[in-house]
């Protein structure tokens, strides 16, 4: 076989194992194995700020029906945790429609966030890895619905602020709901119902960790 013919051969196998390492640069923590996530730091400029690191996330546990009666043995969890950062989010299978709780100096609190519009369109720009990402399209709706169910259930945030990096914009909102398992089930319950729209009968997912 000519020397060119095998130098050409070499070619195209390396450009198809770095295409490979790129999709997995991409894609590899849903692709791989979605128990697993690559957490980075990075600046407000998106650069990355020192390695990263593969975590393991905890794999939630599945309810088929009546997700919402399950609530309350979670929350029991959350609050006899003694676990520094212990955490449950309840999500939708598809993971559309998730909210998160966490323990925090004893006390258990709602974390809420809604993308707002970037403070310049300027501002945005996708990082070289993933350059087809787009900004996240603001949710004034969801914002606003997070709002309102708290104001009627007379909770204000102990944490109220918009949050920018790298051109994105977030509006943060925490808010403590006590440590009464029945009442603390009934507001995450309001909050899935009247804001995520979860019907009594929908299957949830439950991810406890702590």
């Amino acid at each position: 076989m000519p020397a060119f013919v095998i130098i050409l051969c070499l070619l195209l196998l390396g450009l198809a194992f770095l295409s490979f390492v790129r999709f997995l640069w991409v894609h590899g923590p849903v692709q791989i194995d979605s128990r697993w996530m690559y957490v980075s730091s990075v600046d407000e400029n998106s650069n990355r700020i020192g390695r990263g690191r593969w975590v393991r996330t905890p794999k939630p546990d599945r309810i088929d029906t009546n997700g919402l009666n399950h609530v309350a043995k979670y929350v029991a969890r959350l609050v006899k945790s003694q676990g520094t950062h212990a955490s449950l989010i309840v999500a939708s299978l598809d993971g559309e429609k998730a909210c998160l709780i966490m323990r925090q100096d004893g006390v258990l609190k709602v974390m809420e966030h809604a993308h707002r519009p970037p403070a310049s369109p300027m501002a945005w720009k996708p990082s070289w890895h993933c350059p087809n990402l787009t900004p996240d399209t603001p949710e004034p709706e969801l914002e606003q619905a997070i709002r309102a169910l708290f104001a009627d259930l007379d909770i204000a945030p102990d944490i109220d602020e918009v949050e920018e990096y790298g051109g994105y914009a977030d509006a943060v909102l925490h808010y403590p709901i006590g440590n009464d398992v029945a009442q603390a089930t009934f507001i995450i319950q309001r909050l899935l119902r009247e804001v995520y729209h979860i019907q009594d009968t929908d299957a949830l997912e439950f991810t406890f960790e702590g």
